[in-house]
């Protein structure tokens, strides 16, 4: 090779070296979306590093969720008539919105919007990555009393949440966010997850490290967005789908929405319910449509009771930044920080003052307070919900939008009139101005409770005019025509989830402002109101204190079957070693609960004082139920209590199927029931459509056939117990329809065994 060769091939090797390196360096440096999931509580919910809260924001178009979009009760999803349900999911999704002007470049034709998430049209969730978010990190923090093990965990933080999640995103207007949210599995506080935002204007745009502006920010405007369905499961079970009342052209329009909304000002709450059933109130909750399904899913507590969708959820204000909100003075242009004074926007009283203006010149806040039937980026834009000319309505005396009090004079009015339609709801805070390296920050709540307070009237003047009143469920059920009951509360109670004295959301809600503030606050339980009245966000710490009682915590235990006996429960006592400056006592009781699924109802079983050792410092139950067949699937929890009636959440699930030891050669293996009516099933959590294989080795394959030869399902066996269940789900996500099928059994040496069982639906 020649002189010149070399050179040029040592050149073009030090080229690919420095590509190969650029491509390390890109790939080891770029963020990928990711999530996280809070499932500590019994409010479970999906959080993004885009700015997503829930799934993507999506209304038509999907049978099944596959992680919790503000899940309430948690673990909800279920089989009814052999049919899967995701579950009680209450949200078709949310996020942040941002939006605002270099001060080089005003005007809404150069406006910058940022959209994490909560964006879509119909079956087209917009998803913001790489277009308007740019994911940077997400981590989840456990903060549990007890490690895996069941031993104490070292590092446990009082102070803190037991669960808690941090992601951040830059935006392409240069502001990154970070968000931290806490969840916790005390009962009064498990119903709620607490979010903490920061609004940093970093000027990074792309979420790259080069920073591309450094110009002051005007007129942002920050919104919180959420699409409130309460809830999936209720609206599948009468309408196949999760969608205000079908079959109308433009159901939301025409006021036929079963979905109700309200904005409750003593906690600057905004939440939706169901309120009907193709306007017929008496099916508000969306009682289970067949009546002899409800009267028992009603008397036994099953898939949460007789109404399928009696969640009241929503969203509570706690904190919002007051500090860089722009000053405007109509009287003075030349400090002015906004555009709404050159635009001529804002509403002027008689006396000719700006009366949205507060004593420092700034606007009172909350600035929009929205409800929208959809809510896709351009649709946005084009009527400028985010602009700072745009202002749907103010609270002013003598007026429709009368105010609850005279605080609220001259905020954002809650469209009360749109409140039939209340999928969407935005509540905006701002406009505001910053500086390169200024933060923003701003506080919420996510809050599910049973049902609203009936006894309030929520809108307007200091008699709350009431426009829809909130449903509690002490109401009349009636199906087909045929009463059922007159007071559903009263003739079945409430479902166990709800599992303290904090039943409605707005009880919840206070909760989430006392853990915010770490103090209580005086309630009235006449009024339903806090007894000094109205809650201000500015009153609160920009922090939350979250100084809570602690119960004692639930011990890790185990579940264990025996050959041809009971199911045996064993736990050590590492709890009662648990210390806590706010313990409400310590454990001296454990109470053992068993369920056919995780949403309950739960069975009480029995109780274990403290020092009723079985061996050693270990505790030993034998669930000696009969009744519990080998095969089935059932769940366990053990809840820790104090003296003075404090409990632990059921945060210790085991699920447990009873089986015997596997077979060690293979013989004749048995399909159970066979043959398979929906009403002979096995019973627990997928009860109505599980079918059973018996006779099994440790590993086997077994292969499924339709009558016709065609391969329906392979399931893969690798444990070393006796059987396993099927939930007659085919290979393509079908269900089984009625014939007669076939089965071989195979194991890794070439043993077989044949079969088959007949579907009779």
């Amino acid at each position: 090779m020649n002189t010149n060769n070399q050179k040029y091939c040592a050149k073009l090797l030090t080229q690919i070296i420095l590509v190969i390196t650029l491509f390390t360096y890109i790939e080891s440096s770029a963020q990928s979306k990711d999530f996280r999931t809070h499932t500590r509580g019994v409010l479970h919910q999906t959080i993004y590093n885009t700015g997503e809260v829930g799934r993507p924001a999506q209304i038509l178009g999907f049978d099944k969720i596959l992680s919790p979009s503000m899940e309430w009760p948690g673990y909800s999803a279920t089989v009814v008539n052999s049919r899967e349900y995701s579950g009680q999911h209450n949200a078709w999704g949310g996020g942040i919105w941002l939006a605002g002007n270099l001060v080089s470049k005003p005007g809404t034709a150069k406006r910058i919007y940022s959209f994490c998430g909560g964006t879509g049209k119909g079956d087209l969730p917009e998803l913001p990555d790489d277009i308007w978010a740019f994911p940077l990190s997400i981590e989840k923090i456990e903060n549990f009393p007890l490690n895996p093990d069941g031993t104490l965990n070292a590092s446990y933080d009082p102070d803190e949440a037991e669960e808690i999640i941090i992601s951040k995103w830059n935006t392409n207007l240069g502001i990154t966010v970070t968000r931290t949210s806490r969840a916790w599995s005390y009962p009064d506080y498990d119903d709620m997850i607490i979010y903490e935002y920061e609004f940093e204007y970093t000027g990074n745009i792309d979420g790259d490290p080069e920073i591309e502006q450094t110009e002051q920010l005007r007129d942002v405007i920050i919104s919180f967005d959420y699409s409130l369905g309460p809830s999936l499961y209720g609206y599948q079970r009468w309408y196949r789908q999760w969608k205000n009342k079908p079959g109308l052209v433009d159901d939301l329009a025409l006021g036929y929405s079963d979905l109700k909304g309200w904005h409750d000002p003593d906690y600057w709450l905004s939440y939706s319910q169901d309120g009907g059933t193709a306007g017929d109130t008496t099916k508000a909750g969306k009682p289970e449509p067949d009546a002899d399904l409800f009267l028992e899913f009603a008397q036994t507590g099953k898939n949460g009771g007789g109404l399928g969708s009696p969640q009241a959820v929503g969203f509570t204000i706690l904190y919002y930044d007051t500090e860089h909100l722009a000053v405007i003075d109509p009287s003075n242009p030349n400090v002015n920080e906004s555009e709404l004074v050159t635009q001529g926007t804002l509403t002027q009283d008689g006396g000719g003052n700006y009366i949205e203006i507060d004593n420092n010149k700034r606007l009172k806040q909350p600035y929009n307070n929205l409800n929208e039937k959809q809510s896709y980026s351009t649709r946005v834009q084009q009527l400028g919900w985010m602009d700072v000319d745009y202002k749907e309505a103010i609270y002013q005396t003598g007026t429709d939008y009368e105010p609850p009090s005279a605080e609220w004079e001259g905020r954002a009015a809650y469209l009360f009139d749109d409140s039939q339609r209340a999928a969407k709801r935005l509540l905006m805070f701002g406009p505001y101005t910053l500086d390169q390296g200024e933060i923003l920050k701003f506080s919420l709540a996510e809050v599910a409770g049973f049902g609203g307070e009936k006894s309030k009237q929520l809108m307007g003047g200091v008699d709350y005019k009431q426009w829809n009143i909130a449903n509690s469920w002490n109401t009349k059920v009636s199906i087909d025509g045929q009463v059922l009951t007159e007071d559903y509360v009263a003739d079945f109670g409430i479902p166990d989830y709800v599992n303290s004295d904090v039943v409605s959301v707005q009880d919840v809600t206070h909760k989430a402002w006392e853990a915010y503030r770490g103090v209580s606050i005086p309630f009235d339980q006449t009024t339903k109101r806090p007894v000094a009245g109205f809650l201000w966000p500015t009153e609160n710490p920009e922090k939350g204190v979250y100084n809570l009682d602690v119960p004692p915590p639930a011990p890790i235990f185990t579940a264990s079957s025996t050959e041809q006996g009971p199911v045996t429960i064993s736990w050590e006592n590492h709890v009662e070693s648990f210390a806590h400056p706010k313990l409400t006592g310590p454990v001296n009781e454990y109470f053992i609960y068993r369920s056919e699924s995780r949403i309950g109802p739960w069975k009480l079983l029995d109780s274990v004082s403290v020092g009723n050792y079985s061996s050693g410092n270990s505790y030993l139950y034998e669930d000696i139920d009969p009744t519990f067949k080998v095969g089935e699937t059932k769940y366990y929890s053990i809840v820790s209590s104090d003296a003075n009636g404090n409990y632990s959440g059921k945060t210790n699930f085991v699920k447990h199927t009873r089986s015997i030891k596997a077979v060690t050669k293979l013989d004749e293996v048995h399909v159970v029931p066979n043959p398979f009516y929906i009403s002979s099933g096995f019973e627990g959590e997928a009860a109505e459509g599980m079918l059973g294989f018996y006779g099994l080795p440790e590993k086997c394959t077994i292969n499924i056939y339709s009558f016709a030869g065609q391969l329906i399902q392979s399931i893969e066996h690798d444990e070393p117990v006796y059987s396993v269940t099927w939930l007659q789900i085919s290979r393509n996500f079908q269900e089984l329809a009625s014939g007669m099928y076939y089965f071989v059994v195979r194991t890794p040496d070439g043993q077989t065994s044949k079969g088959k069982f007949l579907v009779i639906k």
